[in-house]
């Protein structure tokens, strides 16, 4: 390389024969990550390149990668824990209206005098004859 093409060269994260790593003047993060890739070249570059950055109005953003048959998407600690999920927790995942929605999935919480108040007669169950005490047994 010489030090024309050393000066104009703007690959993120790519050293030049000096190992010298450049940086871009200006860039978009796209660009940026395309250039290392290319520069890792395609063999060495799997199937994404992860990228945590903050947009203009400090919204974490992702992208989706694959695994397996099915897709996987990266979720800031800060989404966790504001939206009060932990990692192996069962969650819903769908789609309205062109959205990706996801919810934990949480147990019910019900009220015992509630419950109660809804019974009646003939919801109430039979008795069982156990027979008579056996041992030490007090019935």
């Amino acid at each position: 390389m010489n030090a024309s093409s050393k000066a104009t060269d703007h690959r993120i994260g790519v050293a030049n024969d000096n190992d010298v790593v450049t940086e871009p003047p200006d860039m978009d993060v796209r660009a940026a990550l395309t250039c290392v890739a290319e520069a890792m070249g395609r063999h060495i570059v799997r199937q994404h390149i992860r990228a945590r950055i903050a947009t203009n109005d400090s919204q974490p953003w992702a992208i989706f990668e694959k695994w397996g048959n099915s897709a996987s998407v990266w979720i800031p600690a800060s989404v966790m824990a504001a939206a009060a999920l932990h990692v192996d927790q069962a969650v819903d995942v769908r789609e309205e209206g062109g959205r990706v929605v996801i919810e934990p999935i949480r147990a019910p919480v019900y009220d015992f005098d509630e419950l109660l108040s809804a019974m009646t007669a003939d919801t109430f169950p039979d008795d069982v004859d156990f027979g008579a005490p056996i041992g030490k047994e007090v019935w």
